[in-house]
């Protein structure tokens, strides 16, 4: 599906930028978001993501199938560096083989076990079994959660733009 061409077509204007970018680059969007917050009154705030290997180690994962694959890598996080790949199925950690239960809870919870230490993976690149040392990053969180609230102090204009984007009152 053309999603670009269905947005310009509405927009009546291009979103080359937007979709080269942020949509299919990877450049940071916070400010945009923060912006467009701003517009409707309420505030963005970012917290790390509950999750270990998310965090700290700068990945995510899908559990699905009976088997744990990497879904996602932040760029140069810690697992970057390491060489993880996308599509890398996850077989064991520090030697411990991982059971996929369909939530990917054992998986996480696992990371947890072994935060702030120096990890092995065992993973599966296209069939060829390969270990990966990845040694977390302290000074960085990868991954986080995003939150969005309502400002205490708003003008009329901001409470119009809210009400008129979520059609309740502010």
């Amino acid at each position: 599906m053309d999603f670009k061409g269905i947005v310009e077509h509405f927009a009546n204007s291009s979103y080359d930028t937007i979709f080269n970018n942020y949509i299919n680059g990877i450049a940071d969007y916070e400010s945009l978001l923060r912006e467009a917050m701003d517009y409707i009154g309420c505030e963005l705030s970012l917290v790390p993501s509950l999750k270990y290997h998310e965090r700290s180690l700068g990945f995510k994962v899908i559990d699905a199938l009976g088997t744990i694959k990497v879904s996602s890598i932040y760029p140069n996080s810690a697992s970057d560096v390491a060489g993880l790949t996308l599509n890398d199925e996850i077989l064991a950690i520090n030697h411990i083989q991982l059971k996929a239960d369909g939530a990917g809870n054992a998986f996480a919870e696992w990371c947890n076990y072994f935060s702030g230490e120096q990890v092995v993976f065992t993973v599966s690149t296209n069939g060829i079994i390969k270990q990966l040392t990845i040694i977390p990053d302290s000074k960085n969180t990868y991954y986080k959660i995003a939150k969005i609230q309502k400002k205490q102090n708003v003008d009329e204009q901001q409470k119009m733009n809210f009400e008129a984007w979520s059609l309740t009152k502010f």
